[in-house]
């Protein structure tokens, strides 16, 4: 291995460059390859304040290429989409630190995460900048910086006065950002997390979101996509892009609610065509933050709980599972499920005339359905081992 191609990784299947060593020469190169393929204003941002050398590493290749940077400082990779957007960028830069190395994703100008094309054509331009000759540093305050703090107007934001959730996520900016947004309007953000209210969980980069319901149980990515295509119907929204959306249940939902929809990967898509058309046509562009803000708006103008709201969307797939426990302990399992879950939810727990109990699940795809009985199963083995004989 070349002491050039051990100081970075190409990563094709999430269209990334990985940066070993925070190495400053590979970093303005990167840059300098970004400005020379996008050709224009680029917006660059970090999540991790370990990476503000490797950041400003990447605003001067740019500079030295001659394009325009904008350093939007530490942020997460929805916030720069975002920005993007807004300021109708060229392109944007989003350095993320993860496992000790700082991964590189590049956004096109719908902020969106690069197609498999660009991202070859920026790994070619990369390549042909020869060794030493974008070494030359240029301090970041040639850059231009640029206000963010408007981020939440991407979407109308309702009054959830009187609302009380917990927010988790593992990156700090994202958790700052969803304290601003969540306070603004009105909900009291809990510390920890607790059975009697609403626990919401984004990724790292802020693009989807998961939780647990008021009686923590869990609501997977999935569930959480179909409600947010639920409230943005009934919110008059006919287009939106979204950070996870699955194909195999949201073409279906958005038929039957009449909605347009982009499905963004968390990697670059191989066939993004209609995502970037559906974003170049004005959808609602939804984020982690963005759609929690809507789901809790939807909640609370309709007084239901996230448990309930779960049953009024269709369900696709059906899985039963029997799970063998004493039969002295099936009541007591029972009796202590159906009070969180309830007699109408979409996973029942009844007694199996073999022996044990039939654990049925219904959700939205395979994916669901798998984690559902998953985390149940487990709550059933769990509860058996405390019952008393």
């Amino acid at each position: 291995m070349s002491e050039r191609t051990s100081r970075v990784i190409f990563d094709g299947e999430k269209a990334r460059i990985k940066l070993l060593k925070f190495d400053t020469c590979e970093a303005v190169r990167i840059g300098a390859a970004a400005a020379l393929h996008f050709k224009g204003k680029i917006g660059v941002m970090a999540d991790d304040r370990s990476l503000a050398g490797a950041k400003s590493a990447v605003l001067s290749g740019i500079i030295k290429a001659d394009s325009q940077a904008l350093d939007y400082g530490m942020g997460f990779g929805a916030l720069l989409s975002y920005c993007i957007r807004k300021n109708n960028l060229d392109g944007g830069i989003m350095l993320n630190l993860r496992d000790g190395t700082c991964g590189i994703y590049f956004y096109d100008r719908y902020g969106l995460k690069v197609s498999f094309e660009s991202y070859n054509e920026l790994k070619k331009l990369h390549g042909m900048l020869p060794d030493g000759v974008l070494a030359a540093h240029i301090p970041d305050e040639n850059a231009s910086r640029c206000d963010i703090s408007d981020y939440a107007k991407e979407v109308a934001v309702p009054d959830l006065s009187g609302m009380s959730l917990h927010f988790e996520c593992g990156n700090i900016y994202v958790s700052a950002c969803a304290k601003e947004i969540f306070e603004k309007c009105g909900v009291k953000l809990l510390q920890q997390q607790t059975p009697e209210h609403i626990t919401l969980c984004s990724d790292r980069e802020g693009h989807f979101l998961w939780g647990k319901d008021e009686k923590s149980c869990p609501v997977t990515k999935n569930e959480m996509s179909a409600l947010l295509i639920k409230t943005a119907s009934e919110n008059g929204t006919d287009k939106i892009a979204y950070s996870y959306l699955c194909p195999t249940f949201c073409d279906s939902l958005c038929e039957i609610y009449g909605i347009e929809y982009s499905k963004v990967y968390d990697f670059a898509d191989k066939d993004d065509s209609f995502a970037r058309k559906c974003v170049a046509d004005n959808a609602v562009c939804f984020d982690a933050l963005l759609a929690a803000v809507q789901i809790c708006g939807y909640l609370k103008e309709n007084n239901i709980r996230l448990a309930k709201a779960k049953e009024n969307i269709p369900c696709g797939v059906t899985k039963v599972q029997n799970i063998w426990i004493p039969s002295s302990r099936k009541d007591y399992v029972i009796r202590r499920l159906s009070g969180r879950i309830g007699s109408a939810a979409r996973v029942r727990v009844l007694p199996c005339v073999t022996g044990g109990l039939r654990l049925m699940v219904e959700a939205y795809d395979e994916e669901s359905a798998d984690e559902l009985c998953y985390f149940y199963k487990n709550e059933i083995y769990r509860l058996a081992e405390n019952a008393d004989e």
